[in-house]
């Protein structure tokens, strides 16, 4: 471990000592000083794991425990314990490994017949992990474990690895409270000092291989927390010019200028329909294009993102169509249904505006590559045997705004001169009528008054917004509220209408990766006959 400067724990004290006269939370202080999110608990355990090694002398790690003690109480019982250590022999005893803020909860005492069982095959290589935790007034908390799973408990909780929380962990295995979780970790005698590595790996690799993956593993952390630093320096530098902020949205509400030099948005001849006596209806609903976002190759879950691979997606959409267009020998109308977040945001951020998002396209570039791909989407169809080509459009949302407004305007003007029926709603909201069905379109969440986005599935609350909705617009009859968003395919049942969420063309960032972990692009639509019989289906990247 490189030697921890004096200074630098001088430092780190004297912020401890400002921390507690502020009267501030950790995290409050954090934000207060432009430090980044973790910076006390990253610190305290460099500091405790130097004094372990013997390179942080007792006389600096007693200022820091007693300082820490005053800020924190479970440091307290170690002030005590360690005020008269000498620095040449460090303690080596259970030196605590600080989580992120976390609620205080009950975890039942280790108890015998709580239980470990690692499966092996016929060659005794580690197969998984399997477990038994007792739980008062429960049944006991029975599972196991993948091998990948384990590995990745191990390479993300210890300090040798990523070292993030329990809370942050446990969010990758959903099926499992955080209180059930912290207990497997108990069950398996995991610590922030255990190896980077599941037992399974130490097995199989010799001491040279593991080191060489443990330096990889620790380079790719290094890169991954110089982006992380670099988005949170974009942040602060957003709060810094608050006043240009300010300027962006007053600009961005009055209309954004975009450029569209080098686009003929007049070019092309006008669709040809070569009609069909089909009655069926091809619905397909585009959400959450992010044009421009980046995904980098050192996310969690891998997500290349550019012109190529969306064209790419398109054809893959493109050829369940033309399987259906076989199926039901063409369709009267084909509707293509954008539900917002067609651009990844303006300038680098969102335009609601404090979100500062990693993309590989300048605005322009976003631009010119979503009508690119647009057109193009449009081309293919227009091969089809069909009657009618509809494009209706949400007119804003909370990634691109009125960015995104203004493309699909550019984008109307090239589709209406081809014969294409376009409408490009004003609002986050709007509806068309198709046959006795009544389409509501919604981003899910608008680009400047929304606290909080429209759920995956229908709550009571989202219910009564869109009854009151319905109410207001005298619609009734049969009613298909369709949103985009959350990047999710579902669909639940109101008393007065069908809710469906779709799925995003994008996939996920990699924020989504570490918050709610891996979901896969997809494109969800629908099959409506005259009658208003419909069949959903989804198209996804394993299609």
């Amino acid at each position: 471990m490189k030697q921890i400067r004096k200074s630098t724990i001088d430092n780190f004290v004297n912020n401890i000592n400002e921390c507690i006269s502020s009267g501030l939370s950790r995290a409050a202080f954090c934000a207060h000083k432009q430090l980044y999110a973790t910076y006390f608990s990253v610190n305290i355990n460099k500091i405790l794991e130097g004094y372990k090694e013997g390179i942080v002398a007792a006389e600096d790690f007693n200022r820091v425990i007693e300082s820490m003690s005053k800020l924190d109480s479970k440091y307290e019982v170690y002030k005590s314990e360690t005020a008269h250590t000498n620095a040449a022999s460090p303690v080596q005893a259970n030196i605590p490994f600080e989580e992120e803020t976390l609620e205080q909860v009950s975890i039942e005492p280790d108890d015998d017949r709580n239980s470990v069982n690692i499966i092996r095959d016929d060659n005794g290589k580690i197969k998984f992990y399997e477990f038994k935790v007792l739980r008062r007034d429960k049944a006991p908390l029975v599972g196991r474990l993948t091998r990948d799973e384990m590995n990745n408990i191990y390479r993300m909780y210890s300090y040798y690895g990523m070292s993030i929380t329990q809370r942050e962990i446990s969010r990758y295995f959903p099926e499992y409270s955080l209180i059930d979780f912290k207990r497997i970790l108990r069950v398996f005698s995991i610590t922030k000092a255990v190896s980077p590595f599941a037992p399974h790996i130490i097995e199989e690799h010799s001491k040279e291989e593991l080191m060489d993956m443990q330096m990889r593993e620790k380079e790719n952390d290094f890169l991954r927390g110089i982006e992380e630093q670099s988005i949170k320096n974009d942040r602060a530098l957003l709060k810094k010019y608050a006043i240009e902020n300010i300027e962006l949205k007053r600009k961005l509400e009055e209309g954004v200028k975009i450029d569209l030099s080098g686009l003929d948005l007049a070019s092309g001849k006008p669709f040809t329909p070569t009609g069909t006596p089909s009655k069926k209806n091809l619905f397909l609903y585009l959400s959450d294009m992010h044009i421009g976002a980046y995904v980098s190759p050192l996310s969690i879950y891998s997500n290349p993102y550019d012109k190529d691979e969306v064209i790419r997606r398109i054809n893959i959409i493109l050829n369940r169509v033309h399987d259906l267009h076989e199926t039901y020998k063409g369709f009267d109308n084909i509707y293509v249904c954008n539900l917002g977040d067609s651009l990844d945001g303006y300038n680098g951020q969102t335009t609601r505006g404090g979100h500062s998002l990693p993309q590989n396209m300048c605005n322009k570039e976003q631009i010119h590559t979503f009508i690119f791909v647009m057109n193009y989407l449009f081309t293919e169809l227009n091969k089809l045997e069909y009657n009618k080509m509809h494009y209706y459009c949400v007119g804003e949302s909370n990634h691109d705004g009125d960015f995104g407004y203004a493309a699909n305007v550019a984008l109307e003007t090239i589709l209406a001169n081809k014969g294409v029926n376009c409408t490009i709603f004003d609002k986050f909201i709007g509806e068309f009528k198709a046959g006795e069905t009544t389409f509501i379109l919604c981003h899910g969440k608008d680009n400047k008054d929304m606290f909080k986005n429209l759920p995956l599935t229908l709550d009571i609350k989202t219910e009564n917004f869109i009854n009151e909705y319905l109410d207001t617009k005298g619609i009734s009859g049969n009613v298909i509220f369709i949103k985009g968003d959350l990047h999710q395919s579902a669909t639940t049942y109101g008393r007065r209408f069908t809710y469906r969420s779709v799925g995003s063309l994008f996939g996920s960032s990699e924020w989504i990766h570490k918050n709610f972990g891996n979901t896969c692009w997809s494109c969800d639509y629908s099959i409506v006959d005259e009658t208003g019989n419909r069949l959903d289906g989804l198209i996804t990247a394993k299609s």
